[in-house]
């Protein structure tokens, strides 16, 4: 008898502050790993934003992702929302090749404003 693989994202982030007054440098890590509920493939894309204007984040075939990553690959800070018809402004700023990981609850979506260009990955649940 075989055990079948477990389909599962695994998460493992890590940032060091390192400093010249500084005895030890100091860091935050996080590692886990989340069961995925079916074998659905993760979606990705690049988003070319050329204007200010809120930009529905496209998640293609994955219509309900559990986790969304937003790496901003431009030269200028992206921001994000939860995608809302008040017109809310953003929560979030991800500055130039850094990245925004979001544990994505059921049913909402997220919005980003430019100028900036953004590679999109959308995880199933």
């Amino acid at each position: 008898m075989t055990n079948k693989p477990v389909n599962r994202l695994t998460v493992v982030e890590s940032v060091t502050r390192e400093g010249p007054n500084s005895d030890l440098p100091e860091q935050v890590t996080v590692r886990y790993s989340v069961p995925l509920a079916g074998d659905d493939q993760a979606y990705s894309r690049v988003l070319k934003l050329k204007t200010a204007a809120w930009t529905d984040v496209d998640t293609g075939w994955v219509v309900d992702p559990g986790m969304l990553i937003l790496k901003n690959t431009g030269g200028e800070p992206l921001a994000v929302s939860f995608l809302v018809e008040d017109g809310s402004g953003p929560f979030a700023v991800v500055f130039p090749q850094d990245m925004l990981r979001l544990a994505v609850p059921p049913g909402v979506r997220y919005a980003v404003r430019g100028p900036a260009t953004v590679v999109v990955w959308a995880f199933p649940r």
